[in-house]
C-alpha cells in the first residue's frame, strides 16, 4: 500500500511519465518487519560495500531500514550502496 501511495504522490523511485492509474481497493496487514540477507551476513557491519534494495526508498518501510541502520551504528546512507 504504501508503495500505491507513494507513486500516487509523485514521490515513488522512478519518475512516472503519466498520471499512474493505481488504487487501492481495500488493504490490511499485521506483519514484523525484519531484515533478511545473504547468510553469510550475520551483522550490520557485514553489509559494508554491499547493495541493500528496496522497493521505494520513500515510504514506510524504508524509513525503518534507515532506523535499523542507524541504530547499528551504520553512517546514514547517500546512496544505494553502504558505506
Amino acid at each position: 500500500m504504501d508503495t500505491i501511495f507513494a507513486y500516487q504522490k509523485g514521490t515513488g523511485e522512478i519518475e512516472l511519465d503519466r498520471e499512474p492509474g493505481f488504487f487501492i481497493a481495500m488493504g490490511a496487514t499485521q506483519i514484523e518487519l525484519c531484515f533478511v540477507t545473504n547468510p553469510d551476513i550475520k551483522f550490520f557491519a557485514d553489509l559494508k560495500g554491499n547493495t541493500i534494495a528496496m522497493d521505494v526508498l520513500t515510504t514506510g518501510f524504508a524509513f525503518v531500514l534507515h532506523q535499523m541502520l542507524e541504530n547499528a551504528g551504520c553512517p546514514k546512507m547517500t546512496s544505494r550502496r553502504c558505506p
